[in-house]
């Protein structure tokens, strides 16, 4: 359950993976699907965090549903950029310590134009404004697409992907180019599909394709010289094998971020990873958890 308390703010972000139906599963079933689900709910719930920002969360009554309905029993008040559609998008949840602290509403600042979007990439953010006297800010979850040679569709699909790829990472530099420049503070969370090719992958692995995006992202400043804080990175500057949070075979990857505009950057007093949810097939990520003082 969603602690009340009024000194920090828990964020925990996840791909809970084809909307939580169980690692390695392409279709539902109902019974080891539904027993997954319900384990997803458990797993969050257990790490008492005030706002949750889940990818690939399809809005099914089957799935998103069994996901909804455990958390609104917790007090968590859900926003979802796919509502009643079976397709990957993003859940954010917030506990009712932030819903009684602050007045949310949906924000329109990250710009994508859709028309340009295949459908099935059409729900992969959510944008959500939080107001306070105090401190008011963004909340970003985003999914940026995964697109890999060899896949369903040939050549012609891959090439695609990557400029529906190109077109979501070219409006998130966007987003924070603008708050950078405005001051306005937001917190941005979830799969990028992207890092590092030096740092952010271990060395077996083939190359991200627009590591040069995220490369673009981390150089960005305001005008005092100061860009996002990547969550991780702030507490463990040195790359490592603990780094990743997705595997393929025995191949890591960092795919999971969480960045904080400057001001809520030097508020940010933790960060870690929970990898036991990954290692017993809940999902196939790892959740990215981080503490940020108010």
């Amino acid at each position: 359950m969603s602690l009340v308390r009024s000194d920090r703010i828990r964020l925990l972000s996840w791909n809970i993976c084809f909307g939580g139906i169980g690692a390695g599963r392409t279709g539902y079933d109902p019974i080891t699907s539904r027993e997954n689900l319900r384990g997803i709910v458990r797993a969050i719930l257990g790490k008492s965090p005030d706002v949750i920002v889940l990818q690939e969360y399809r809005d099914a009554e089957e799935t998103g549903g069994v996901i909804k309905a455990g958390l609104r029993e917790a007090g968590y008040t859900c926003h979802s950029s796919n509502p009643g559609l079976d397709k990957n998008g993003i859940l954010i949840a917030l506990g009712r310590n932030l819903t009684d602290m602050y007045a949310v509403s949906p924000a329109a600042s990250f710009k994508v134009d859709t028309r340009r979007l295949d459908e099935i990439y059409r729900y992969r953010w959510a944008n959500l404004g939080l107001k306070s006297q105090g401190m008011s800010f963004e909340l970003l979850g985003i999914h940026i697409p995964d697109v890999r040679p060899g896949r369903k569709g040939g050549p012609e699909t891959f090439v695609r992907s990557i400029g529906h790829k190109q077109l979501i990472w070219d409006a998130l530099i966007e987003y924070a180019r603008e708050k950078l420049k405005t001051g306005s503070e937001a917190i941005i969370a979830g799969d990028f599909n992207t890092g590092l090719n030096a740092e952010d992958r271990s060395h077996n692995t083939d190359s991200y394709y627009l590591s040069d995006r995220m490369a673009y992202l981390k150089r960005l400043k305001n005008s005092h010289g100061e860009g996002l804080a990547d969550a991780w990175r702030k507490f463990h500057p040195e790359p490592g094998p603990e780094d990743y949070t997705w595997f393929l075979g025995n191949r890591g990857f960092r795919l999971d971020y969480v960045f904080l505009t400057p001001g809520l950057g030097k508020r940010l007093s933790g960060v870690e990873y929970s990898h036991e949810e990954r290692v017993s097939g809940l999902s196939d990520h790892s959740m990215v958890l981080a503490d940020i003082r108010l």
